[in-house]
């Protein structure tokens, strides 16, 4: 019989130390998957934030817009600078057939000449008094991070290996048009709005980025849905939206992808309240 002060044989020493071993590494188990599902958590609360954000920006200035360029209007934003090219690699956008949606915005004061004077200006006030060209476009996450001339902005979210390949941007580009270009009441404005020029006379510069982290552009349904062609009207006329945000990110389920919304897409539709009018509704 073994006696009540004996020590621990070393046998029974190895046993404990091989417990106490398989207790720690569940614990050590736990404590990585915690972790990890608290990264993807908080990763998914940041995607879901973004896109919502962005959303609601975009939704409100197209409301805003007087006219909608309908399916099969075509731009070329500039020759050069990777966040203005195409997906097809070339700066001709196709609307109804690129991730756009292109819209214009009246000004807010309808002053005939204050364009040209603000326009002339370092700091003028060409949204107070200008029309203004929006474009919403997607391009790939790769061409953005390339841009050299974008890197020493914020609007370059820089290289992440992982999503480059396959993940999407959101930009915007806005520029702004003389008021002799499209007139004032009863000098040529009109619901169609046929003598707005290419988007080329806005004097833009370069797209700036609104969400980053888009799926892949290659599957409908489509980003925007753009107005077909003909006469618009205040009511009638849409643009619907289909965002989603996709992230590939490590503890997160279906081999580290997060998404959101978890399927499908986040689909709004959006009237634009300006239509066919010379002044920004309050």
């Amino acid at each position: 019989m073994k006696s009540p002060t004996a020590g621990l044989t070393l046998i029974e020493l190895l046993i404990g130390l091989l417990l106490v071993g398989v207790v720690m590494a569940a614990l050590a188990t736990l404590n990585l998957g915690t972790s990890r599902a608290t990264r993807a958590l908080q990763a998914q609360n940041e995607l879901l934030s973004e896109e919502q954000t962005t959303i609601n920006y975009m939704a409100g200035k197209l409301r805003e817009a007087a006219y909608v360029f309908p399916n099969g209007s075509s731009f070329q934003l500039a020759s050069s600078g990777n966040t203005l090219k195409d997906p097809s690699g070339s700066y001709v956008w196709n609307i109804g057939t690129d991730p756009m949606v292109a819209f214009v915005i009246p000004p807010r004061t309808v002053e005939p000449g204050r364009c040209a004077t603000e326009s002339a200006k370092t700091s003028g006030d060409w949204a107070q008094y200008c029309y203004a060209f929006y474009a919403f476009y997607a391009i790939k996450r790769s061409d953005l991070t390339a841009d050299t001339g974008a890197t020493s902005r914020t609007n370059n979210p820089g290289p992440d290996p992982s999503n480059d390949t396959d993940a999407w941007v959101l930009m915007e580009y806005r520029g702004y048009y003389t008021t002799t270009v499209l007139g004032y009441p009863g000098s040529g404005y009109s619901n169609t709005l046929t003598n707005i020029p290419g988007a080329t006379s806005n004097g833009g510069s370069s797209g700036r980025l609104l969400m980053d982290y888009l799926p892949k552009m290659d599957t409908p349904p489509a980003l925007f849905v753009s107005p077909a062609s003909g006469t618009q009207v205040a009511g009638q006329t849409t643009v619907v939206m289909n965002i989603a945000a996709q992230q590939l990110a490590g503890g997160a389920g279906n081999g580290g992808m997060i998404r959101v919304p978890n399927t499908g897409y986040t689909t709004l539709t959006v009237y634009p309240r300006n239509i066919g009018k010379p002044q920004l509704l309050n």
